[in-house]
């Protein structure tokens, strides 16, 4: 049993492809992304000296803002 595939019938599935793989991908970049920071004082010692100073802490605990390449801020 053998189908013959029309040039035009190949573009059409090629493109429909094409578009299923592309479209979840897009959908993804598509939904915000919320980070929750806080905003902390803290005392450092500086030149024998206490100073107050502003820290940020991120969702995970940690010290600072790490954002991946290409993040907009």
């Amino acid at each position: 049993m053998s189908t013959q595939l029309s040039r035009r019938a190949f573009l059409g599935a090629s493109l429909a492809l094409a578009g299923s793989v592309t479209i979840p991908r897009f959908a993804l970049a598509q939904q915000p992304f919320t980070r929750t920071l806080v905003a902390e004082r803290h005392v450092i010692d500086v030149l024998g000296k206490p100073a107050d100073v502003f820290g940020i802490r991120n969702e995970l605990g940690r010290q600072g803002l790490f954002l991946p390449s290409g993040e907009r801020f």
